[in-house]
């Protein structure tokens, strides 16, 4: 398992990183990303736990100002959840 750091540029890991957010986070209150929810994010650092070259956990830091973050957007699959 390897810790990565990457940004909505990075599209590989940026679009594994939508679809688990997706899938954990707001499938299950039948909601879905909007196109305004990656607008916001746009600048935001984003961490990811990958293995085979696959995304299993994600969160998402922004920082408001000089020593203030957000964290945001945290999921993890479910068979890695506990």
């Amino acid at each position: 398992m390897k810790i990565v750091k990457f940004h909505s540029s990075d599209h590989k890991y940026y679009q594994q990183n939508l679809q688990l957010r997706d899938a954990i986070l707001r499938q299950p209150i039948g909601k879905t990303i909007s196109l305004n929810d990656l607008e916001i994010e746009m600048d935001n650092d984003f961490y990811g736990s990958i293995v085979d070259d696959k995304l299993l956990a994600t969160l998402s830091v922004y920082a408001e100002q000089s020593y203030v973050a957000h964290l945001t957007a945290f999921s993890v699959k479910t068979h890695f959840q506990k």
